[in-house]
C-alpha cells in the first residue's frame, strides 16, 4: 500500500520552526542555552497526533499488553553550533548520514532516550510508547541521503516524518523520508508531512505471516 493508506495522517512536525528546539519531539518551554532548548517540557505536534491515535485505537485494549517500553531514540548532540534560538546548528544524525554515511544506534544522552516507565536507561517523558522511525533506523534499512529507493519497503510515495533532528538553518530540519524513498533533511518544521507511527513488541509476543501484502505479519 503507498500513501493515505499507510500513515494515520499528515501533520506539521511543530507548529512553527523558528527555533533550534523546534527539532525536538519533545521541546523546552525556554530556548536561552542548549539545555533549555532540548528539555523535555513540551508536546511537539506531531507526538499529540500520535498520542491521540494511541488513546484512540490502543489504549485500554488487549494490544496494551504486547507493547515493551523501548527506547525511542531523538539524538540531540550536537556537531557543530549552539543548538539554540536561531543559531545555525547540524546535529549528530546530520553528520552520520549526511556528511558520513555511517548510521548508528547508540543514543548517548539520557534526555534523548524517550521511554514511559523506564527512568533507569530512559528519559521516561513519554506518556504512551509510541513515536516515530529514526533516520539512523531508516539508513540501515536500505535507505541513503539523497538516493532514490522506490523499491524499499519504507517508500510510499509521499514525505513522512522521522525523529531525527537533522539541523537548523533558518528554520528547525528534522529528518524525512521523501516521496521518492530518500533521506532528506530540508522540510521545515512545520511543513505538512506523513506521521507513521511506530510501536515495539515484547519480544515474547508470536507473530503469523511472512511479511508480504498478501500474508502480511500479524500478532497472534
Amino acid at each position: 500500500s503507498t500513501e493515505d493508506l499507510t500513515h494515520i495522517t499528515t501533520t506539521a512536525f511543530n507548529s512553527s520552526a523558528n527555533d533550534n528546539k523546534y527539532v525536538g519531539y519533545m521541546y523546552g518551554t525556554y530556548s536561552t542555552n542548549y539545555e533549555t532548548a532540548h528539555k523535555n517540557q513540551e508536546d511537539s505536534t506531531i507526538k499529540t497526533v500520535l498520542d491521540t491515535w494511541y488513546e484512540n485505537n490502543i489504549k485500554g485494549t488487549r494490544y496494551e499488553g504486547y507493547l515493551s517500553d523501548t527506547i525511542f531514540c531523538a539524538d540531540r548532540t550536537i556537531q557543530s553550533g549552539d543548538g539554540f534560538g536561531g543559531g545555525e546548528t547540524s546535529y549528530g544524525p546530520y553528520n552520520r548520514l549526511q556528511t558520513n554515511k555511517t548510521p548508528s544506534l547508540k543514543c548517548s544522552r539520557k534526555e534523548d532516550r524517550f521511554t514511559v516507565i523506564d527512568t533507569e536507561k530512559g528519559n521516561g517523558a513519554l506518556t504512551y510508547p509510541i513515536a516515530l522511525l529514526t533516520a539512523d533506523e531508516a539508513s540501515l534499512a536500505g535507505l541513503l541521503q539523497g538516493t532514490n529507493n522506490t523499491s524499499n519497503y519504507l517508500h510510499t510515495g509521499e514525505y513522512q516524518w522521522l525523529l531525527s533532528p537533522a539541523r537548523y538553518s533558518g528554520s528547525a530540519f528534522p529528518w524525512t523520508v521523501n516521496d521518492y524513498g530518500y533521506l532528506h533533511n530540508n522540510a521545515n518544521a512545520s511543513y505538512s508531512r506523513a506521521a507513521r507511527g511506530v510501536l515495539n513488541l515484547n519480544s515474547n509476543i508470536e507473530i503469523s505471516g511472512t511479511g508480504t501484502s498478501i500474508n502480511p505479519y500479524k500478532v497472534i
